[in-house]
Order: structure tokens, then C-alpha cells, then sequence
């Protein structure tokens, strides 16, 4: 079994955040389809200062949320190479930096929701997965 770990907010560091509601919502509509021949560039905006640690750190991950990488461009680029059969990398429209969303192709039906920390609704459909088990065997090459 492989365990694979989640990314987290870290305290101190700056966020990403849409303008409108309707572009949070697209982000969490990136499935493994491939979307770059009809993706326009959702604007974001950095944040860089909140009101209990003042200016936060610049980040080559700003923080949006479990479900949307971001990266600057010094990120993307590195991972460009090792993923660019893997992902796409979707441009993000912001004032202050070059960001992308990193929009992954491959997907793999290989959760172990039996060793998995897996919380559902009452009906028994998915509400979230706190700790991901994967089974190796079930991952492709």
C-alpha cells in the first residue's frame, strides 16, 4: 500500500484567492479532462498580508486549497519536465505574479477506501477523504 500525503496551508505564507465565486467553482471542476484548447485565464489575486501576521511570505505554491495547486513559474517550470505527459499547467490571470493551476491528466482508480479515512453523507456518497491509502498494485505505470 502506498500512502500518499496531502498538501496543507503553511502559516505565514501568501494565498491565492479568485475574484469571482464562479471561478472557485471551475477549479473545483478540474477532474483529469484535459482543458487547455478552451481555458481562459481565471483572474486571482495574491494575498499577501492578513491581519493577525501581518506580510506573509512569497511562495512558489501560493495557498488555495487542497484541490487547486498553484505554482509560480520557478515551480512550474521545474515540474513541466517531470509532468508534461501527466498535467497541463492552466495560466492564471493575476496582477502581481505568473501563476498557473496545475490541472492533472492522469487519473488513477486506486484509493484502499478500506485503509483509508474516508467520511461520507448519510445517502453514502463521498463528502471527503482525510487520510488517502492508495494500493501501488492498482496505480499504472
Amino acid at each position: 500500500m502506498l500512502t500518499v500525503y496531502a498538501p496543507a496551508v503553511l502559516e505565514g505564507f501568501e494565498w491565492v484567492a479568485p475574484d469571482r465565486g464562479v471561478d472557485h467553482e471551475a477549479l473545483l471542476q478540474l477532474d483529469g479532462t484535459s482543458r487547455s484548447s478552451n481555458w481562459t485565464p481565471l483572474n486571482v489575486r495574491l494575498i499577501k498580508a492578513d491581519v493577525d501576521s501581518g506580510n506573509l511570505h512569497e511562495s512558489d505554491f501560493p495557498w488555495l486549497g487542497v484541490h487547486a495547486l498553484v505554482l509560480r513559474r520557478s515551480a512550474m517550470e521545474v515540474l513541466l519536465g517531470l509532468l508534461a505527459h501527466e498535467a497541463e499547467f492552466l495560466p492564471l490571470a493575476c496582477a502581481d505574479a505568473e501563476l498557473w493551476v496545475l490541472n492533472p491528466l492522469r487519473v488513477d482508480d486506486a484509493l484502499d477506501e478500506s485503509n483509508s479515512d474516508v467520511v461520507r453523507f448519510g445517502d453514502g456518497k463521498l463528502l471527503k477523504i482525510d487520510r488517502p491509502v492508495f494500493d501501488a498494485l492498482l496505480l499504472k505505470t
